[in-house]
């Protein structure tokens, strides 16, 4: 064999061996990326997996909440504030018997026999002005003018009627206490009342009912608000609860009967009172929040009678 021949076919194996491992770098190279693409899709499967579980966790709450929803929907009914221009416009208990006192917007600022007695201010506002030593001071109950009342056309929601006071403590003299009540009287004259001062919610009955660990400072804010049911539900009573400072104290009272109309007044004595009507809410708001009202199912019973 000639020398060329021999250098021919060593180049050509080489070529060969060349083309070999070429070939078997671009497979091993294929492998390298077929177990990185199968190594994707196994974490792609377990993401997919997580993600589904996740799904159905969440579609189980979904479901859970939709559920308790529904059942505050149904169990809690928000009540509707109805709002009524008023003041204060009749005093009852006369100072003495020369009633000199009998207008409670007069101009007299002093009884003659020196008993304590309430003066209007203004349309909100009542001054408690203390006896001066030779009288005494007697109690003061104050109405306003307009009542709340059962709405006379067909409503589907319930109504709900509300006014707050500020108890402003003109000072204990002689003995007598600061004395504050506000209530709802009824068309047989009866109240329900919050007695401040003894610490008491009481019903049309004159039965009591004693707040747990309530006291009252100077100038704190009482509230009495008033809800009737749908005209609808002809079988449902209204009911009457206080507030103190925007919150609910004690339960509330469901009534008796279902009159008409309830009258807002307040029972004073050495205290003067500031009160909310709710004549214009944006510049004069309630300390309680009357947009989260909602109908109230705890009503005192005769077993919480003091």
């Amino acid at each position: 064999m000639s020398e060329g021949s021999t250098n021919s076919d060593f180049d050509l194996v080489q070529i060969v061996d060349k083309n070999d491992f070429d070939i078997q770098t671009k497979l091993d190279n294929l492998l390298i990326e077929f177990n990185e693409e199968k190594e994707k899709n196994v974490k792609l499967e377990e993401k997919n997996n997580f993600l589904e579980k996740q799904m159905n966790e969440m579609n189980g709450k979904m479901g859970e909440l939709t559920i308790k929803f529904e059942h505050l929907t149904k169990n809690c009914k928000r009540a509707c504030f109805v709002q009524i221009k008023n003041e204060w416009v009749e005093a009852t208990e006369d100072c003495c018997a020369n009633k000199c006192l009998e207008e409670i917007n007069t101009e007299n600022t002093k009884c003659v026999k020196g008993n304590g007695f309430v003066k209007l201010l203004d349309d909100e506002n009542i001054k408690y002005i203390n006896c001066e030593g030779k009288g005494r001071n007697k109690y003061a109950r104050v109405y306003a003018e307009s009542d709340f009342g059962k709405p006379e056309e067909d409503c589907t929601n319930y109504s709900f009627f509300y006014f707050e006071i500020k108890g402003k403590k003109e000072g204990e003299i002689n003995g007598y206490n600061n004395w504050l009540s506000i209530s709802l009287k009824n068309d047989n004259k009866d109240s329900i009342s919050l007695v401040v001062e003894d610490g008491i919610i009481e019903n049309e009955e004159e039965e009591v009912f004693r707040l747990d660990n309530f006291c009252w400072k100077d100038e704190d804010i009482f509230g009495c608000g008033l809800v009737y049911p749908p005209t609808n539900k002809c079988e449902k009573l209204p009911y009457i609860f206080f507030t103190q400072n925007g919150k609910q104290i004690g339960k509330a009272i469901l009534l008796k009967e279902n009159f008409d109309t309830y009258e807002p007044n307040v029972w004073t004595r050495c205290c003067s009172v500031e009160a909310n009507f709710g004549n214009d809410l944006e510049a004069k708001p309630f300390c309680y929040d009357i947009t989260k009202h909602f109908v109230i199912k705890e009503f005192y019973e005769d077993s919480d009678v003091d």
